[in-house]
């Protein structure tokens, strides 16, 4: 029982030193975020694997081929015996042919150094260049995407909370109701019956309802916000913002907002670089056509001590020598119909990302018109809910006030608060629409819109 005892304290003891608390803004959100989601992680790799594909390519215009081949064993020992003035024989020395054994060498230096390529080389590597660019602004629309969710599940987050504390404010003006209506009922007044009381019930249960949905809602955008930040599920994650607020926005116009959307989003910016790299290709695939020059030199090297060194140039020894050369060649593929073919492929996926990049303006243009009409229309809905909001609050001050003192009645009463809790309740959602509607128009346009 002890040691069960001593388990459980452990346990309790590693657990409370794993969880961490982390209290953070939106701003800290969107920056842990870029530097700790896994899916940004594995799009900076990418990056690397981009540049170290350049940094291949560019090592091949020297010395592209370098190998290096030495070999080494034990062979019986053998002696060179003179036929006539130019032929020799190996014999063996002794009819033991498990005696007399020795080491041999065999080295093999061989080197080839392109000369012209027809811009092959060339082509490779501005296609290799222009590859790091597209996983470079890759990786920036990763990012870009990352912020727009962390935004919508922070927001998410204090949007639930404050659903959940207008409950909880409102179950409190039900009660408080509720407790009234009790009280006039103990004394027979004739202003309240029993059927007062089950509706207020009726609308406590709803209340009750709203709010059990708005904590399960904010527990599920807290986990997903987690998740965004590269946190584990057991960690604390605190919100430093707990009001959501209309954020303030600069001065821009429609007409400056898709102009700029071609300079600063990632992912057209990619699609340029894209074509770059098609181009290119297209610069490789041609030059596959014509033959490649090159420089080759070789070095051999055999050394068999057991053996007599044939010394004749006339002959060759393939137990003892040592030749070298270095001659300039070239390379030339004959399957012609397939190498135009080739050429045509690359030629096909240019054109392809072309028309797509041509659709791509179009469809940019479109989408940030949207987006700017969207956040037009919330903020004209928040600004009239605002008002909505200050005439139900009126009214129902003036009707909790009557009702007080006597002249109201329970209906007038429950209308007046219910409106006021449901304009609430759409004001909060619309200015929680509203904001996320901007961060959608930053996305679209590339460019942060609010005032710092």
């Amino acid at each position: 029982m002890r040691n069960y005892s001593l388990l459980i304290l452990a346990l309790l003891f590693t657990n409370s030193f794993a969880q961490k608390i982390i209290q953070v803004d939106l701003q800290q959100a969107i920056e842990m975020a870029k530097t700790q989601n896994l899916e940004i992680k594995e799009k900076s790799c990418k990056i690397k694997l981009a540049e170290n594909q350049l940094s291949e390519v560019s090592k091949n215009y020297f010395l592209p081929k370098l190998t290096l081949r030495n070999a080494n064993g034990l062979v019986p020992g053998l002696e060179a015996v003179k036929i006539d003035s130019i032929h020799y024989a190996y014999s063996k020395k002794s009819e033991d042919t498990y005696s007399n054994w020795g080491p041999f060498t065999d080295f093999k230096l061989e080197a080839i150094q392109p000369v012209f390529t027809f811009g092959k080389l060339t082509s490779l590597k501005e296609a290799a260049k222009a590859n790091v660019k597209v996983e470079t602004f890759e990786f920036e629309d990763k990012k870009s995407e990352l912020a727009f969710n962390v935004k919508k599940y922070y927001w998410s987050c204090i949007l639930a909370d404050e659903f959940v504390n207008l409950a909880k404010e409102t179950e409190k003006k039900i009660r408080e109701a509720k407790e009234k209506v009790e009280k006039k009922l103990a004394n027979d007044e004739d202003d309240v019956s029993q059927s007062d009381i089950f509706k207020i019930r009726l609308k406590e249960t709803e209340v009750q309802s709203k709010k059990r949905q708005a904590e399960t809602g904010k527990k599920l955008a807290l986990e997903v916000l987690k998740l965004s930040l590269g946190l584990d599920f057991s960690d604390s994650l605190v919100l430093v913002q707990k009001v959501l607020e209309t954020l303030e926005t600069q001065d821009f116009s429609l007409e400056e907002l898709t102009q700029n959307s071609l300079v600063f989003r990632p992912d057209f910016q990619k699609l340029q670089f894209g074509l770059k790299a098609k181009k290119s290709l297209i610069k490789d695939a041609k030059s596959e056509l014509y033959p490649q020059f090159f420089i080759a030199a070789e070095y051999k090297f055999n050394k068999t001590p057991g053996r007599d060194d044939v010394d004749n140039p006339f002959l060759v020894d393939n137990s003892n020598y040592n030749s070298y050369s270095a001659v300039i060649g070239f390379k030339q593929e004959l399957n012609f119909h397939l190498l135009t073919n080739k050429v045509e492929k690359a030629k096909l996926n240019y054109q392809e990302l072309l028309l797509k990049e041509a659709y791509s303006k179009k469809g940019i243009s479109l989408q940030v018109k949207k987006a700017f009409l969207e956040f037009e229309d919330l903020k004209q809905k928040v600004s009239e809910l605002e008002k909505m909001e200050k005439m139900t609050s009126g009214w129902y001050k003036t009707t909790a006030s009557d009702y007080d003192l006597g002249f109201g009645e329970l209906d007038e009463l429950v209308d007046a608060f219910t409106a006021k809790t449901q304009t609430k309740q759409e004001l909060l959602q619309a200015i929680f629409d509203f904001n996320l509607a901007l961060a959608r128009l930053e996305k679209a346009c590339g460019k942060e819109l609010r005032k710092n």
